[in-house]
């Protein structure tokens, strides 16, 4: 008769004891590989959305900078500019304030003023006037040391 080798408890907890050490490292391994492949898979996305935001934001910023260029090169607008900041005539305000009108109107323009080099708004398509704001103020400062439409 073949005799069954005995298994003592000891050995027992022994094996046990290892295969549970080697389920827990097993998924410690997994656990460590899958935060790792998660955390590399969520910066390629957030890089790719900052990537397509800083395009989009400098695509805004060359067409409204395309809009001033275009505006400050329209030579009959700027003919009447002229005029209305040195002589006031109701005639002049009317037809810049109809020339500034479809920059809300189409290009979605909160606001669009003739702003003089102190930042005070001469004349506005929606109704603003006083003074603009200190940082438009220096932008507005900047494009004219600049002789270009900018910010």
């Amino acid at each position: 008769m073949i005799e069954q080798p005995r298994r003592s408890p000891r050995r027992m907890g022994i094996l046990f004891g290892l295969a549970f050490a080697l389920v827990v490292g097993v998924g410690i391994w997994v656990y460590l590989a899958q935060k790792r492949s998660l955390h590399e898979a969520a910066v390629a996305r957030l890089s790719a959305i900052a990537r397509l935001k800083a395009r989009e934001l400098s695509s805004w910023r060359h067409e409204r900078i395309g809009d001033g260029s275009a505006l400050a090169s329209n030579g009959p607008f700027a003919r009447t500019a002229d005029r209305w900041l040195s002589g006031r005539a109701a005639e002049d305000r009317n037809r810049i304030v109809s020339t500034l009108q479809p920059f809300r109107t189409y290009f979605g323009y909160g606001e669009a003023a003739l702003v003089d080099a102190n930042g005070t708004i001469e004349a506005s398509a929606g109704g603003a006037s006083g003074q603009v704001d200190p940082v438009v103020r220096a932008a507005v400062q900047a494009a004219l040391r600049a002789q270009r439409a900018g910010f």
